[in-house]
């Protein structure tokens, strides 16, 4: 690893904390047996089937809108869907979390829910999901904080999910 890349894969491995445990609440399939890979950034088991999680990063500001939000994950799975393609990673099912620090999912949820997100369906990753972290709440590190999500495809699991007493700041 480089200079960097261990703090990255610390990063990595908080979001995925947070998902693993709102993800097992909203479809009921629990991810275990978690190691640290490099493309896709992690394997698991689930229902009894190899599966890689990969993590992304969406770098947005604090005031971006739904559509650029959509955007700018749109770009990023695409891309990605594109090199895992060319690189025959879709030998295992991989479920694609991509985070954000700002602007909170929650705010942002409406607006989303009503745009057209089929697209998604077309990519080659098992499941897709956008996930909050923001910092308006709770810090990255806060144990009491299970991610937002947004199940983006398939279309089972589209749609804003939100677990526990979210009052906030924290619990009310």
């Amino acid at each position: 690893m480089g200079g960097n890349d261990w703090i990255k894969k610390e990063v990595e491995n908080e979001l995925l904390d947070a998902f693993v445990d709102s993800h097992t609440l909203i479809t009921g399939r629990g991810l275990t047996d978690i190691e640290s890979s490099e493309s896709p950034d992690f394997l698991a088991v689930m229902e009894g089937r190899l599966v890689g999680v990969e993590v992304s990063e969406l770098r947005l500001a604090d005031d971006e809108d739904a559509y650029g939000y959509v955007e700018e994950a749109w770009r990023i799975a695409d891309k990605k869907n594109t090199s895992y393609k060319r690189h025959n990673r879709f030998s295992i099912p991989i479920i694609l979390v991509l985070f954000a620090q700002r602007p909170p999912l929650y705010e942002l949820q409406d607006e989303i829910a009503d745009m057209v997100l089929e697209d998604f369906d077309t990519l080659e990753f098992e499941e897709v999901w956008f996930a909050d972290l923001s910092d308006e709440y709770f810090s990255v590190r806060d144990p009491r904080r299970p991610a937002d999500l947004f199940g983006v495809s398939p279309a089972t699991y589209r749609g804003f999910h939100r677990y526990g007493n979210w009052g906030r700041k924290p619990y009310g």
